[in-house]
C-alpha cells in the first residue's frame, strides 16, 4: 500500500508544530 505523508519543516529542518510551520515536505511511502 502506498501512502503520502506531510512532514512539517522550517528553514529546511523538522519543525515540531504542525500548524505553525512555513512549509511541508510531502513524502510517498511504499509498503510502510
Amino acid at each position: 500500500m502506498n501512502k503520502k505523508i506531510a512532514i512539517p519543516i522550517e528553514r529546511g529542518i523538522l519543525f515540531a508544530h504542525f500548524g505553525h510551520c512555513e512549509q511541508f515536505a510531502l513524502v510517498n511511502v511504499e509498503n510502510g
